[in-house]
Parts: C-alpha cells; structure tokens; sequence
C-alpha cells in the first residue's frame, strides 16, 4: 500500500490532463507485481493505496473508491490472465515478454483507463468533449508503469533459473558504472553538458548489462535511466525539456517505453539462445558418446575418389592403428590402406554415379602391417538436387567374421573331399 501511494504522489507530479491524469504512473507496475508475486489476496492494499492517492489530490471520497475499484480490477484480471496463460515472471523467454505487454500493460490498463475515464465523467471532473484525451493518457501513462517497474521488481524477486555471469567478475560492476555515467552526463540535471549529448548515450551500457546477465540487470538498467530522466523532468533540465522550462512528456513516454520493452525483449531472446544453444551442445555429446560405442567408425567424406574425411570418429584408431587426425589433418589418406587388389574407387564411383547408398567389403592394412578385412556402408548427400557434396557412411572391422567364413570354407572343403574320397559300393 505504501509503495503504491509513494509512487502513485510521484507520478501525479507530471500530471498532463488536469491534476489527477499523468503519461506517466509508476503504481500499476507496483500493482501488478505484487498480485503475480503474492497473488490475489493483496488486492484490498491495493484498493486502499490507489483510494488514498485520489484523496490526496482532492477527489471526493466517493469518487476515489470508484477510481480505486476501477485502478484495483484492471491489474487483478492483467494477473490472471497471465497467471492462466504460463507466463513466467522471470522474463527469460520472448513469449513471457510479449504475454506481459499484451494482457499486463495493453488489456488490463485498458480496464483501468476505461473505469478512471467513466467516472471521472460521471463525476463532472471532466467534460464530455476531453474523454478520448483522458482515456488515452490514463492507458499510456499505466502501460508504461507496467512496463518499467512490474519487471524489475518481478525479475528482482524471482531471479532466472539459467542465471550465468557470461563475463568476468567485475565486469557487471564496470557495465553499472558506465550506466549511470552515461545516464547522469546526458539525462540527469547534473550533467555538465546541459542538453548538448543525446537521450540514447547511455544506451550501449543498456545493451551490454541485457546481452551479458540476465534480466534483472535489463530491468534494473532501465528503470536507473528512467528515474534519470524523470529526475531531469522534475527540475526542468535535461534532453526532454524545452528552453523555456516545458518538459515534453509525450516524447519522455516513448524514450521510458523503448527502453522498457527493449530491455525486456534483449534478455528473453539471449536467455532462449542460451538454452538453445546449451540443448545443442549436450545434443552433441549424446551423439558423440552414441558413435565412440559403436563397434567402428563413423565417417563423413568428400564424395570424390579420394575421400578426404570430413569427420572422422576415434573408432578408426582401432581399425587402422592411426588416430582420427591424421587422417582430417590430410597428413594420410585412408586410399593408402587399402589393399591393392581391392577396387573399392571403382565401386565407390559406380555406387555415386547411381546415387544410391553402397556397401562395399575390401582389405585395410593398419600402420602395424596387419591386414583388416572392412565393410563400408555409406550414402552421397548434397546440398542442392543433383550435386554430390559429401559421403555418410560408417565401417566395420568383419576380420573375425572373415575369418570363421574361411574356417567354415576350409570344413566344408574337407567334408565334400572326405565325401568325394568315400568308396562307392
């Protein structure tokens, strides 16, 4: 309730329509934090912080229970309709972000808009003819609290799951420091250069706390270079206030929002190529470990008669006694192991000519002089129609299959002259 008033008498100090409509209301952010974090049972706080800040600016009682039913129901049904969709306050993927925009700050300060409108009509505060100007500025001035605050507490109080510093220790406290350097040069009214460096300076420290860490430094840094600029506002100094001591509001709206959605839009998308990245790797490992237990060696070549390999898996080590390396590196050719009396370049051909897959049996002679017997199986693939790029295939080491064939011949080649050698009676 506190937090809400405190803000709530803040963001009335830059009130656009009359004393009691501002661009900027940092409250609904409030609001909605505290109903996704503690859920519906603080709505009675609410109602009676948003009651209390309409007393405050004048409003007769009946007409502040009204606005506050109105600035109460928008952020209740915002947080149930996101409650029922999966978001996820941690803001760690596109689609939390986007679900947030869409029924946190556009639909349910649409409700509140809506409500505050239609009563402060009803009441004779505001005439007929200035509805549509009062109902657009309530609705930007509450989209962008949610945008700017809801975050960085939400974010604050429930930090990634995947929270990796990608940089070095102290790079976090460099980047913050670059912030509010830039932040207080060009938006504050401390800075020595008046209005002479533009809103945007600060930015590239924006990018690189929402590209390194994860998003409670994204909505920490936007909601720092927003009190900046409302601190400049207030004292009428800074980039957003015009010679004559005018603050252009409208223009401080969009600047606050873009950073806000900015902020939040960054992260998600690092944090979900992070993890898709992260899915990859151990993707790759599985694979890896799948192809160092399979009994040989899996290849992928060039679709020449050469075969220069591509990849080669440590299986060749066992059948050819030489590691995968020499092999990828060109310092040997696997065409040099082969026996001579085998065509396996001819057959190979044959088979790439059909582009067709092939399994082709030859002799491999390994770096000890002992001969293998190998069956090769492989495919041509190609990256467009018709052009042969590479060879996937895998070989065998059959020498002991090769062998029990030989010693299954020679017993048959026995028992038919054992037969043949049988008197005839």
């Amino acid at each position: 309730m506190l937090s809400y008033y405190l803000t709530g008498g803040l963001g009335l100090t830059l009130a656009s329509v009359g004393a009691h409509v501002t661009l900027i209301w940092p409250p609904t952010g409030v609001a909605l934090f505290a109903l996704l974090a503690w859920g519906r049972p603080m709505w009675p706080a609410l109602w009676l912080g948003s009651f209390l800040v309409n007393l405050h600016v004048g409003f007769p009682p009946a007409l502040a229970m009204v606005i506050a039913c109105g600035n109460t129901l928008g952020p209740v049904l915002a947080a149930e309709a996101l409650k029922r969709t999966g978001f996820d306050g941690r803001f760690s993927r596109a689609r939390d972000v986007v679900l947030y925009v869409a029924f946190g700050a556009l639909a349910g300060m649409a409700i509140t808009a809506s409500c505050g409108t239609a009563a402060l009509l009803a009441f004779g505060v505001q005439p007929a003819g200035q509805a549509w100007t009062v109902w657009s500025t309530w609705w930007l001035g509450d989209a962008l609290g949610a945008v700017l605050v809801g975050p960085a507490l939400l974010t604050l109080y429930r930090p990634a799951a995947d929270d990796t510093r990608l940089g070095a220790r102290f790079e976090p406290i460099v980047a913050w420091n670059g912030l509010l350097v830039a932040g207080l040069f060009s938006l504050s009214p401390l800075s020595p250069f008046g209005t002479g460096l533009p809103p945007l300076f600060a930015l590239p420290f924006l990018l690189w706390l929402a590209l390194r860490f994860d998003a409670r430094h994204a909505t920490g840094a936007a909601l720092l270079l927003a009190v900046l600029t409302l601190w400049g506002v207030f004292v009428q100094r800074g980039p957003f206030v015009d010679t004559d001591g005018t603050a252009q509001l409208l223009r401080v709206w969009a600047y606050l929002l873009t950073l806000g959605i900015a902020s939040l839009l960054i992260t998600a998308l690092r944090s979900e190529s992070t993890r898709a990245l992260a899915e990859t790797r151990a993707s790759e490992a599985r694979y890896r470990t799948l192809v160092e237990n399979l009994p040989g060696a899996v290849f992928r070549s060039t679709a020449d008669r050469r075969q220069k390999p591509i990849y080669l898996s440590d299986g060749i080590e066992a059948i050819s006694g030489l590691p995968a390396s020499a092999f990828t590196s060109g310092e040997r050719t696997l065409a040099e192991l082969v026996h001579p009396d085998d065509a396996v370049a001819d057959e190979l051909a044959a088979s790439l000519t059909r582009r067709a897959p092939y399994v082709i049996e030859y002799r491999l002679t390994d770096a000890s002089g002992r001969e293998h017997w190998i069956l090769e199986r492989g495919r041509a693939s190609s990256a467009s129609p018709g052009e042969a790029c590479w060879i996937d295939g895998v070989m065998f080491d059959i020498s002991e299959r090769k062998a029990v064939e030989a010693e299954l011949a020679g017993h048959r080649q026995h028992l038919e002259q054992l037969v043949a050698a049988r008197p005839r009676h």
